[in-house]
């Protein structure tokens, strides 16, 4: 990309002087700005890029964490609804005893 700039940055070297020597150079200048422009720009946004697939692998290690614990706490709902039950059915024999 320094040799592209080096060319680009001559004085002589713009659009309409490429458009007066060729239409093939018109187009093959047209194509290098545009690749100038996107590495450019990748440049820039690849941190970024970067930043967010580090950010969805760390939320979905948190989701899978929270489903995770979300089905022991689901577990441990059921087994204290068993709990409960069987104390109503021995609170209840207890009343029939003292009776």
């Amino acid at each position: 990309m320094g040799r592209v700039e080096e060319v680009i940055s001559e004085g002589d070297y713009t659009f309409e002087n490429a458009k007066k020597s060729c239409l093939a150079v018109e187009g093959l200048f047209m194509w290098v700005k545009a690749i100038r422009d996107y590495f450019y720009i990748f440049r820039e946004l690849e941190p970024r890029r970067d930043a967010l697939i580090l950010a969805e692998k760390q939320y979905n290690d948190k989701l899978s964490v929270e489903n995770s614990k979300k089905s022991i706490i689901a577990d441990l709902e059921q087994r204290l609804d068993q709990l409960r039950a069987h104390q109503v059915d021995k609170t209840k024999l207890v009343e029939e005893l003292k009776v």
